[in-house]
Parts: structure tokens; sequence; C-alpha cells
């Protein structure tokens, strides 16, 4: 029992230690990808009344989804707030906030019965509100060097990566408890036949995929989902251990996106909490110039939305979702690095300052 409850103090505590900065540069990162609206479920305002269906939730005291002005403000909120913790103004609250508008929206758009599993979106600023995230890169004062670098209590961070786990897992479990297993027939390539035929999500990789996998490497494929899916729960407590996983798991979502044109850019989002940043930006001398300076929020701010607004829409296959599913190499490489692996390693014999 001693052994447990030690174990368990190291994992909320020093496991995953984090620097200020690498928490910092992400902040600046979610902020902008919120503002480009990849969350705000635009769909829900062409629903009709019948399609209200809600489940246990505070949508469920509703008897039809809101008026257009009700969705207008909740957007305007959700923009006004990312912009505010993107400049580092009263962090805490901010984030708070902002997770609450985040879940605001997905109450009503899960009343439609289309439950998407982007439900770690909102819950990345509800659980980092209580980092030091917006401690670093802040519009309003200067950040010396020291506090960027700045060995941090994982608490916040470890709190976020077994809730990743956990979601990953409940999708596992429910195929385990249904027929998914069934030896029969493989349910991944049926789910490929039906996106590629019906629902029209038509892809050269989804059609190699038809055309060439025989039926016991869809099987295999219907297993090693589950598999993986389960093994996130037994490999967070060890933070190397869990890059590795979610570094199979950013290509995991590549791949889903490739055959069945379904992107899972929230997965992607929350998967870079654990990227170290710094290892993947801070060998630019662009950057090193750059970040002792507030310009860097502004300037990614305005980089932002003149790719979103001018680049993105003359690529007709392209769409910010996809952007960031195919940024999942990247991050990827960056999460599992040899300079990575030597710095989570020496975590343990570091001083963490609360």
């Amino acid at each position: 029992m001693k052994s447990i409850i030690l174990g368990l103090d190291k994992f909320l505590s020093t496991e995953y230690s984090y620097e200020t900065r690498d928490l910092a540069f992400f902040r600046i990162l979610y902020c902008l990808v919120i503002c480009t609206g990849v969350s705000m479920a635009t769909w829900m305002k062409d629903l009709p009344s019948f399609m209200f269906a809600p489940p246990i939730s505070p949508a469920a005291i509703f008897t039809d989804f809101p008026p257009d002005y009700v969705y207008d403000f909740i957007k305007l909120g959700t923009l006004a707030t990312s912009l505010l913790l993107l400049g580092g103004i009263l962090p805490k609250s901010t984030s708070i906030l902002l997770s609450f508008l985040l879940f605001g929206i997905r109450i009503f758009a899960y009343a439609s019965g289309k439950i998407n599993h982007d439900i770690l979106v909102p819950l990345i600023p509800a659980v980092l509100a209580f980092s030091n995230w917006g401690n670093a890169f802040r519009i309003h004062t200067q950040t010396d060097l020291s506090e960027k670098k700045k060995l941090n209590d994982g608490l916040p961070v470890a709190i976020f990566a077994f809730l990743t786990a956990f979601w990953m897992a409940t999708a596992g479990w429910q195929k385990i408890t249904t027929d998914w297993l069934n030896l029969g027939y493989s349910v991944v390539q049926s789910d490929c036949f039906n996106n590629f035929n019906v629902t029209g999500r038509r892809s050269a990789v989804g059609q190699l995929a038809l055309n060439c996998l025989r039926p016991w490497m869809w099987e295999l494929l219907d297993w090693t989902t589950v598999v993986f899916e389960l093994s996130g729960i037994f490999v967070v407590w060890k933070r190397s251990a869990f890059r590795y996983w979610l570094f199979v798991a950013t290509f995991f979502h590549l791949g889903i996106d490739l055959v069945m044109l379904i992107p899972y850019a929230p997965a992607i989002i929350a998967y870079g909490v654990f990227v170290p940043w710094h290892q993947l930006v801070g060998k630019s001398r662009v950057f090193e110039k750059l970040q002792n300076h507030t310009v860097i929020i502004p300037a990614a701010l305005v980089i932002t939305f003149g790719l979103v607004k001018l680049v993105l829409p003359s690529i007709p296959f392209l769409n910010v979702s996809r952007l960031i599913v195919w940024s999942a190499p990247i991050i990827a490489c960056c999460l599992v690095t040899q300079h990575s692996q030597k710095a989570s390693a020496s975590t343990d014999d570091i001083h963490v300052d609360g």
C-alpha cells in the first residue's frame, strides 16, 4: 500500500513536471485554434427543432435549440475570452470562463444526438487554469528567462494526462461491450465501406484499403484498435511511456483521416499539452529573439488569421481541422526526440518549484 501511495504521489507531483515556457507556448497555439472557430459547431444553427433530444445535461431543461442570438453571444464571448487568454490577461479567470463557454456550445450540439470526440478541447483550459501556462509570453508584462525555464509541479498536466488516457479507454471499452470484436466480420472494414460508398467520404487511401486488405487484416485492425485504445490507461503513469503512446496515437488519428476523411483535430490539440515546445522551436534563431518580446503574440495572431482567411480557402481539400491533423507527424517526432527522453529521465533529480 505504501508503494502505491508513493507511486501516486510521484505521478501527481513530479512525473509530469513542466517548464513554464512549454505550456505558455501551447497556450498561444490553443487560443489561436479556438479563434479560428474550429470548435464552434457552426452546423448547429441549421438544425430543425425535431432533432432536439438532449441527454441528461443542462440542455435538458430547454425544449428547443437556443435562438441564434444565444449562439452568437457564446461565439463572441469565446472569441473575446480566447484573445484575453492569448495575451495572458487574468489567465486563471479567462481559462475557466473559456472552458465554460466551450462546454456551453457542446451541451446544445450534443442535444442533436451527434456526440463528437471533442470533450478534451473545453477541458484543456479548465485543467490548465491551475497551471502556470499564463506566466510567460504575456502582452502586459515581461517575463524573465528564469521564470520561463522554471520547472513547475506537474499536478495539472498529470490530471490532464489521465483524462486523455481515460477518454481513449472509454472508446475501447465501448467496443469491447458491443459487437466490435465479433470474428464473423470486421467493423473497421464496414465503417470504411460505409464512409466510402454511403457517406461519400471518398479517399484514395480508403479505396486502396478496400481493394487490397484481406479479411484477416481487417480483423487484425479491429483488435489492435481496441488494444491500443485501452493501453493508454496503463502507460499514463510513466511520462516517457505515455509519450511513446501519444506518438502512436497521432499517427492513429492521421490514418483515420487518410482512410475515412474524418479529422480528429480535438485529439491532436489535446496531445499538444505534452509536447516540449521549446525543443521544437527554441533552436530557431528567430524564435530565440522573439521569445523575450510580447510581439510574438500579435505576430502569431496575424499569421494565423492570414493563413485561415487567405491561404486555406484557396486549397479546396484542406481546412483548419485537417491542417491540425496533418501536423501530427511534427508533434509525434517532438514527443519522442532523444533530447526529450533525456529530459524526462532526469526530472526525478531536479528540485520542483511549487
